[in-house]
């Protein structure tokens, strides 16, 4: 077993699964520090018995909330190498072997793709796998406007490059989101070691699951980010002209700059000859939405209605019918029709009952979930807008 690798955890209350997860980690290292983070059950009780003198336990009274404690972890560690497990998952056999490579040649963090296994049906659920704009140039940029990492909480790391970049200790949650976005900000050499090499458990309870409590934590976990660096980054990047201009205005919607987003969308080029339709319409999408939190309402619907008319997207047909019901009008029919074009549809669906009380501030993601991911654009078709 490599003798500088030690392998970091946060427990709450995990005692169901904390065995399985820790003879995982210490058939691969030989040294595993958990911090109990104000449970109630037998968590510390059942590591100390499970690892027995490779397990140094760190316990808090009350329950400080993960960026504290993943920040306790880190400062206790010894060793040049660490690396995340959560509580109720495993690392697959060979974890450690297959990314200490990727550090030993220099890199500060390597992420690894994952399966999402069922307890209850004892099965594999999927592959949560990198997708492919990600791995180009520059690809990890994308990051600043969404998560695109099936283990962005639990990577091996350079211990000098944790302790440079800290966890957020008033972070709750998303504190691994906000973690990584700063060391991407500081320029650290992040890799991804393809293959499937950690499994990730199905919990019911996730914080994923709910997206207002998500999007909630996220928007905090960007709090402290620099936004004039990101956004150099972002334009001096080997992404193309219209990756550039979506992961901008991804980023500025999570930080909140309105304004931002309707200079971006006003001066946005692609060059002379050089067009694309989804700059054309996302141009409309965010800055009505970049309106409509301004309060603009008016201005935000004709934003909405001219983005239709370029393409006949779900997200457009919601965001028009919030705008109507705000001026007073009745919006479900748009919400119908964003309904029709993708079933399940969360916000129009909640519209549908409450009239128009949730705009969709981020494009929707055009398939099921991240391991699915590719270059793919919606395909356009020409309509007539609502005005018409």
């Amino acid at each position: 077993m490599p003798a500088d690798v030690t392998c970091l955890m946060v427990a709450c209350n995990a005692e169901a699964y904390l065995t399985r997860a820790i003879n995982s980690a210490l058939s691969q290292v030989d040294r595993l520090i958990l911090v109990d983070d104000g449970s109630t059950d037998k968590s510390s009780d059942i590591a100390e018995k499970t690892g027995g003198s490779q397990v140094q336990i760190i316990r808090f009274e009350n329950n400080r909330g993960i960026g504290a404690a993943r920040q306790a972890a880190v400062n206790a560690c010894k060793t040049d190498i660490a690396c995340w497990l959560d509580a109720d998952d495993i690392w697959c056999s060979q974890r450690i072997s297959k990314l200490l490579p990727f550090i030993r040649a220099g890199a500060d963090y390597v992420f690894d793709e994952s399966e999402l296994f069922s307890d209850i049906a004892n099965k594999k659920v999927k592959d949560l796998l990198f997708p492919d704009f990600i791995k180009q140039k520059d690809g990890l940029l994308y990051l600043f406007g969404r998560n695109y990492l099936p283990t962005i909480g639990v990577p091996m790391a350079r211990l000098a490059a944790l302790k440079e970049i800290n966890y957020n200790p008033g972070l709750r949650q998303a504190e691994d989101n906000g973690h990584l976005l700063k060391a991407l900000s500081r320029n650290k050499s992040i890799r991804l070691s393809e293959g499937v090499s950690y499994r990730e458990y199905e919990r019911p309870d996730s914080v994923s699951r709910d997206l207002e409590k998500q999007n909630f934590y996220l928007s905090q976990s960007y709090t402290f980010i620099d936004q004039s660096g990101v956004e150099q980054r972002i334009v001096e990047s080997g992404l193309s002209r219209t990756e550039q201009f979506v992961v901008l205005n991804l980023f500025f919607v999570r930080v909140k700059n309105w304004q931002a987003i309707l200079r971006t969308c006003a001066s946005w080029s692609l060059g002379e000859g050089n067009t694309d339709c989804q700059v054309a319409w996302m141009q409309r999408f965010f800055s009505g939405v970049a309106e409509y939190h301004l309060g603009n309402v008016t201005i935000a619907s004709r934003f909405f209605e001219s983005g239709i008319a370029i393409a006949e997207l779900p997200e457009l047909y919601n965001n028009l019918g919030v705008c109507q019901a705000r001026l007073g009008k009745d919006g479900r029919p748009l919400f119908q029709r964003a309904l029709a074009l993708k079933t399940g549809y969360i916000d129009a669906e909640r519209n549908m009952t409450k009239n128009g009380q949730h705009l969709t501030n981020l494009p929707l993601r055009q398939l099921a979930y991240r391991g699915d991911y590719r270059n793919r654009l919606p395909k356009a078709k020409r309509i007539r807008s609502q005005a018409d």
